[in-house]
C-alpha cells in the first residue's frame, strides 16, 4: 500500500494537475462567485510555480551542495539507488536524467575510494513485473570494467524505505564495514540519508544528478513564466513532503 501511494503522490503533488482540476471545477460549477474564486486560485497557482527564480531558490536549498569526501580514504562499498534508468519493451536500458548515479558510481570505484558497488533497486513498475533495476545496471557496471565480484545487487526493493531495508541485510552478510558512500541525485539526497540513518545504515551522503546549481542567470532567467518549471516541482514537493511522511511514519 505504502508503494501505490508513494506512486499516487507524484501525481497528485504535481501543481499541473492542480491547475487542470481547478479550471474544469471552474466550467462545471453554476455559482458565479466559486467560478472566480477557482478561477482566480488556478492562475495563482501557475504564477507562483511557473516562476523559474522560485523553483531555482527552493531547489539549490533544498539539495545542497557537491560532496567532497576526505582526501585518502576509502569506503568498502558505495550504495547506489536504483531510479535512474527506463527499459523499453525488448529489456534494452536507457538512462535517465538521473543517470549521473551511474557515472558518480564508477568514477569512485576507479578512483578507489570504493571497494565496491552495490546497486539497490527492484522493479518499480506498478502494474506488471519487470527485470529489476539493480540487475540491468550491473551489466552496465560490467561494461565499465568494474569485476563482477565488486558488484552487489539487491533487486527486491521498490522504494527508498525497502532500498536501506534490504541493502543492509546484503551488505551485513558479506560482512562489509561501514560507513558506505550513499549514492542518489541531490534531491532525493536528504530523504534518502535519513531513511537509511533510520535503517541503522551508516551513510556517509553523496550527491549526483543535480537539478539545479548556482550559476549565473539573466534577468528574463527568473520573470519568465516557464511551463516547463511546473513539471519540476512535482519531484521536489514529493522530496520535502515525502521526507515528512516517512518521518511521520517512522521510516525516516
Amino acid at each position: 500500500m505504502f508503494f501505490i501511494l508513494s506512486k499516487l503522490m507524484l501525481f497528485i503533488l504535481s501543481p499541473s494537475f492542480w491547475i487542470v482540476v481547478l479550471f474544469a471545477w471552474s466550467f462545471l460549477t453554476k455559482k458565479d462567485k466559486r467560478r472566480r474564486i477557482l478561477r482566480i486560485v488556478a492562475a495563482s497557482i501557475f504564477v507562483v510555480f511557473s516562476n523559474p527564480f522560485l523553483y531555482h531558490q527552493s531547489s539549490l536549498s533544498w539539495q545542497g551542495g557537491k560532496t567532497v569526501l576526505p582526501q585518502g580514504k576509502t569506503y568498502s562499498a558505495a550504495i547506489l539507488l536504483g531510479g535512474m534508468s527506463m527499459l523499453d519493451k525488448n529489456g534494452n536500458l536507457y538512462f535517465t536524467d538521473n543517470g549521473d548515479r551511474f557515472i558518480q558510481a564508477t568514477r569512485l570505484y576507479h578512483s578507489g575510494v570504493v571497494q565496491h558497488v552495490a546497486v539497490a533497486g527492484g522493479s518499480a513498475n506498478l502494474f506488471r513485473k519487470t527485470i529489476p533495476e539493480s540487475v540491468k545496471i550491473r551489466e552496465e557496471l560490467l561494461a565499465q570494467a568494474i569485476p563482477a565480484d565488486r558488484i552487489i545487487t539487491e533487486g527486491r526493493s521498490r522504494n527508498t524505505h525497502e532500498n536501506a531495508v534490504y541493502i543492509k541485510q546484503t551488505l551485513d552478510s558479506l560482512r562489509l564495514p561501514p560507513p558506505y558512500i550513499l549514492i542518489t541525485s541531490a534531491s532525493h539526497l536528504p530523504r534518502a540519508t535519513a531513511v537509511f540513518k533510520k535503517a541503522g545504515v551508516d551513510v556517509v551522503p553523496y550527491a549526483a544528478a543535480f537539478k539545479e546549481v548556482d550559476s549565473r542567470k539573466t534577468f528574463p532567467d527568473y520573470v519568465i513564466p516557464s511551463v516547463e518549471t511546473l513539471g519540476k516541482w512535482s519531484v521536489l514537493l514529493k522530496e520535502i513532503i515525502g521526507l515528512w511522511v516517512y518521518r511521520m511514519t517512522g521510516k525516516a
